[in-house]
């Protein structure tokens, strides 16, 4: 048996919306992936602009390890409903979230893999620190003030401070964490908070210093 057929198949799921200008970037740092075996999922929320058909473009033209799922709504299911659908149509033990205007650098799916495969582990999401970039992408710093390793294993302990504080632009969740509760109410703002006290109620949260995201900061974010 080879070493790749031993590790877990991660699912990157990657949701889409009106964002043209930056899914090249996007699906770029996806498929550059360096872990394995690795899945990719894009869902696409029927965008109006040329968003997927640069997906297909991509899809179309990668000649890489990993396997490609593409999906376009046939009608706008909003940012939960189209998570809902991503999620469905993946396989992987562990779930990697992405947005189609962020970068994710190529070791993310690898340096997740390593911290969620360790020994007595007992967290069901993992989010890592990340690099904020403007419309250019040029870098401006830190998303979070966070230096290192921390985790949090109770329910309590979120509950005395007030807030989850998943970040949802580097989350990855176990699919347990999803399937034990079932999908995201679609009529809600965001599915990070809402995965994050779930994988609290199951086991734990932690976050990781590294920076294995470029989160792209725009007049066309979406926030909770």
């Amino acid at each position: 048996m080879s070493v790749a057929s031993e590790k877990p198949l991660l699912s990157f799921v990657l949701v889409t919306y009106k964002q043209e200008q930056y899914i090249r970037e996007a699906m770029a740092g996806v498929l550059a992936q360096t872990y394995s075996p690795l899945e990719i999922v894009v869902s696409d929320d029927c965008s109006p602009d040329r968003t997927f058909e640069i997906i297909q473009e991509m899809a179309a033209a990668y000649q890489g390890p990993h396997k490609l799922i593409l999906n376009r709504n046939e009608k706008n299911l909003m940012i939960c409903g189209n998570f809902n659908r991503a999620v469905e149509l993946s396989h992987g033990e562990l779930i990697v979230g992405g947005a189609g205007d962020d970068i994710s650098l190529p070791h993310r799916c690898a340096y997740i893999a390593e911290e969620w495969l360790k020994p007595g582990r007992r967290w069901h999401s993992i989010c890592s620190n990340a690099e904020i970039i403007d419309e250019s992408g040029v870098r401006q710093g830190a998303y979070q003030k966070l230096e290192t390793y921390r985790e949090i294993g109770s329910v309590d302990q979120i509950l005395a401070s007030g807030i989850v504080g998943i970040s949802g632009c580097t989350h990855a969740f176990s699919r347990k964490t999803y399937e034990v509760f079932g999908p995201i109410d679609e009529q809600s703002l965001g599915e990070d908070d809402q995965i994050g006290f779930r994988s609290l109620i199951l086991g734990g949260v932690c976050w990781i210093p590294e920076r294995l995201v470029l989160y792209r900061r725009h007049s066309g974010n979406s926030f909770n």
